[in-house]
């Protein structure tokens, strides 16, 4: 399951307007759906909060959270100060709260919760997008071994042609 990530300063403000605007609760692990016109998503979302913002990207920065990282897909930090040093670690789309876009950032006010949903959906629909062209290609290169293996397989024509006809069918 793919991950949204909100991570800022304990005891910041910002972590409940965001959650307020996203209509979360105050726990640490738990579940959001998004729904527009093109998909419907179950999305998993973590909250995590830092005494001091090195120690947090000594944390996650270790070896032992690159499996987390991975699931990450989106990335929503609370505190525009600290973003440009949590960057380099993961490899997804970023929200900052009420900071500056740049190359890498999207920025959204804390309150705009129409904004943050939007940017939320775009990342993920972006990766589902990608993870359906990726299923597509594999059920192509699929049929196509499919298709080469029957030219050297001992069967009769009709034999080939009907399990061709099947390899063809599944594309459609």
């Amino acid at each position: 399951m793919h991950r949204i990530l909100i991570v800022g300063p304990r005891g910041g403000g910002k972590k409940e307007s965001v959650l307020r605007a996203l209509q979360l609760e105050d726990v640490a692990v738990q579940e959001m759906t998004l729904c527009n016109t093109y998909f419907s998503m179950d999305i998993g979302v973590w909250i995590d909060e830092y005494e001091e913002v090195e120690e947090w990207i000594a944390l996650w920065g270790g070896e032992e959270a690159d499996e987390a990282k991975a699931a990450v897909r989106c990335l929503v930090c609370l505190e525009a100060e600290d973003a440009g040093r949590m960057e380099a670690l993961f490899d997804c789309d970023k929200v900052v709260v009420d900071g500056e876009e740049d190359g890498e950032w999207e920025a959204v006010e804390a309150h705009d919760a129409a904004r943050l949903r939007q940017l939320i959906e775009t990342s993920v629909a972006e990766v589902a997008d990608a993870e359906e062209t990726v299923r597509e290609g594999m059920d192509l290169q699929d049929s196509y071994d499919t298709l080469v293996s029957l030219r050297a397989a001992p069967l009769d024509p009709e034999a080939k042609r009907t399990q061709a006809m099947d390899a063809i069918r599944r594309l459609l």
